[in-house]
């Protein structure tokens, strides 16, 4: 059976389309629509471009779909206008299915985990008038355990972090993982208990609605940022140009302190005798929040595009398990698209770009222990907001200055962002490394011992988004073992490969747009190296 599943973006609530296929309970691609038509979050577009790849890679077409499931239960004519847009474009639409929005995030989280039992949450702004739903997944089936209830808007931790970004001088949906960033370099000396809190008797998240003008949306369906209110406690950056105050550092760090208190109380309320958790919605991407719900279960997965961009998955998983077909694992988040050599030398000759043929797991390595920063591109491209080792930008970790350089020289974005550190498990285990961390959504705090090994990867609170390497398969399995093998640190800096404010790299254009536009000294396009 084949299921399409879309996240589109009919109006200014919806944001980051996309598209997944399912084929008989198996994720066969996944592609997100700001890769491929470059515009960063694509508000208000149909993932046309993201559907037309998956079925040319599957080799089939719109009539071969089974089913089409989407969300927005909530939201008026959403199937019907779903329908027109899929007539318009292929002439024909498959039967089509609209699912919560919440539920749908449960799914995708749960059933893409492999585990056999789990808690499972999912917390972000507010979807289909839920914000929060917690459920508990049994032998391959959920039951609901909580919902947020009542006026959703007063009970959403999503929203409560969402316009204290706004007030930093960040844009919601986009500017959240700043504001973490910004947190290491603050101290909490802001009470925030009158901005949010969790009520005992009944249980519900309680926001408070004076940091809101009125529940009414802007141009992005987000809450008006009330900044009369606000400014009695603290001052706002207004922009993202303006100066950072270190009240601004410090106000970041009590607003992630607080997210953290509240989100651990939720989960510990519901917690049980649960060994795993599973985790989804905008909010499973802090990563530091996760770092301190790892120490309570025995196994946790974070969906890799937890947020709406993964809402596709959630769709087709949830559709199939309805259905009562067999759901199975997400194997890795290398579902987008891949180029042959043929492509790649069409792109290189049309625009007479300068290259060579070569082995790139040892050139590139070699040029890497050198101090040079490399641009990768190989296999199929990584789904989610992260890079994973298809499309990244990647530099020795343990080399002095090369956080600054990389923030400074090729992504231009403020000091205060950190990189992640791409490591093999084989090598991790040696520093206390238990646990595998394939797609950088939990923070860890190494011993020291291993931070001296890639401290260019150490954020300023100690804490570091370790991505762990072991299947042989992996993009960068070969290039870390030859790197282990020449200087016995495989650990490198992996950042997505993007210039600031852009959506990462889909395709060899986009690498090679990029790549001679910053500051990187060399770029590998599958077997080709790219020269200026």
């Amino acid at each position: 059976m084949n299921i399409l599943g879309i996240n589109c973006s009919f109006n200014a609530m919806n944001h980051d389309p996309s598209a997944c296929l399912m084929v008989n309970g198996k994720i066969v691609g996944a592609l997100e629509e700001e890769r491929l038509n470059r515009i960063k979050t694509s508000l208000g577009y149909f993932p046309y471009k993201s559907i037309n790849s998956i079925l040319k890679n599957s080799k089939i077409t719109i009539k071969d779909i089974d089913l089409v499931v989407s969300t927005g239960s909530t939201h008026k004519d959403i199937q019907k206008k779903i329908k027109s847009c899929l007539i318009h474009a292929y002439g024909y639409s498959p039967k089509i299915k609209i699912f919560n929005h919440a539920l749908t995030h449960i799914a995708g989280t749960f059933f893409s985990s492999g585990f056999n039992e789990s808690l499972i949450v999912s917390i972000d702004g507010m979807g289909d008038k839920i914000s929060t739903m917690i459920c508990e997944g049994n032998n391959n089936k959920i039951n609901e355990i909580y919902r947020s209830t009542g006026k959703e808007q007063f009970e959403s931790l999503g929203v409560f972090y969402a316009c204290f970004t706004e007030y930093l001088g960040f844009k919601q949906t986009e500017g959240e993982y700043k504001v973490m960033g910004m947190s290491a370099y603050g101290k909490k000396i802001f009470n925030l208990d009158r901005f949010i809190k969790v009520r005992k008797k009944p249980f519900r998240i309680e926001l408070n609605p004076n940091i809101m003008v009125k529940w009414k949306v802007n141009s992005a369906f987000q809450p008006v940022v009330n900044y009369d209110y606000l400014k009695k406690f603290f001052p706002p950056r207004n922009s993202e140009k303006e100066k950072f105050k270190q009240v601004h550092f410090d106000l970041a760090k009590s607003v992630q302190s607080k997210y953290e208190e509240i989100l651990i109380e939720i989960i510990k309320k519901f917690k049980g005798d649960y060994k795993n958790l599973c985790l989804a919605g905008g909010c499973g991407l802090n990563c530091l929040a996760n770092s301190k719900l790892n120490k309570l279960f025995e196994k946790i997965y974070v969906m890799p595009a937890s947020s709406d961009r993964g809402l596709p998955i959630g769709s087709v998983y949830l559709a199939n398990y309805l259905l009562k077909n067999k759901n199975h694992k997400v194997q890795n988040m290398f579902l987008g698209n891949n180029y042959t050599d043929r492509e790649i030398l069409k792109i290189l000759k049309q625009f007479n770009i300068k290259y060579k043929k070569c082995n790139p797991n040892l050139d590139a390595a070699k040029e890497i222990i050198d101090g040079k920063i490399v641009g990768w591109f190989k296999g199929r491209s990584e789904f989610g907001p992260r890079a994973l080792g298809a499309r990244s930008i990647l530099a020795r970790a343990d080399l002095k200055g090369m956080k600054k350089k990389i923030n400074s020289r090729i992504k231009f974005r403020e000091k205060f962002r950190p990189f992640a550190p791409a490591i093999l498990y084989s090598y991790a285990k040696n520093f206390g490394i238990k646990k595998e961390y394939p797609y950088m959504t939990i923070a860890c705090f190494p011993e020291n011992s291993l931070k001296t090994k890639m401290l260019e990867a150490v954020h300023e609170d100690g804490s570091t988004r370790i991505q762990t390497v072991r299947e042989k398969s992996h993009p960068l399995f070969e290039l870390l073992t030859n790197i282990e093998k020449k200087r016995k640190n495989p650990i490198l800096i992996n950042t997505s490969f993007n210039l600031s404010g852009e959506p990462i790299v889909e395709n060899p254009r986009d690498a090679i747009r990029t790549f001679m536009s910053c500051g990187l000294d060399s770029l590998y396009i599958e077997n080709y190296k790219i020269l200026k």
